[in-house]
């Protein structure tokens, strides 16, 4: 988005196995001065957003990733700057499989 105090840019890549556990890239740039809110579908989050940190990112790298500097009911709030995650999904022929 072409706001006027600068350019607004998100941009997403789901990588799909055939089986398992996809892959999912989430990049965003805010402009400098401005900010974004953002929500990363498919996670869901309790109303403290523990779905992030706790849940989805048991990782330490992830726990640190400024993306999730403030995380409140599930929308991560951005500040300007230039943000990256990466993370895995269950897809949906897994999650069928593990429903049978």
């Amino acid at each position: 988005y072409d706001s006027p105090a600068g350019l607004y840019k998100i941009g997403w890549e789901v990588e799909e196995p055939e089986s398992g556990r996809s892959r999912v890239t989430v990049k965003v740039t805010v402009p400098f001065g401005c900010e974004a809110r953002l929500t990363l579908p498919p996670v869901q989050a309790d109303s403290k957003g523990n779905a992030f940190r706790d849940n989805v990112f048991q990782d330490n790298a992830f726990q640190e990733n400024p993306m999730f500097a403030d995380v409140r009911e599930g929308v991560c709030f951005l500040t300007a700057g230039d943000y990256a995650v990466s993370y895995e999904v269950e897809n949906e022929k897994e999650k069928e499989r593990q429903d049978k």
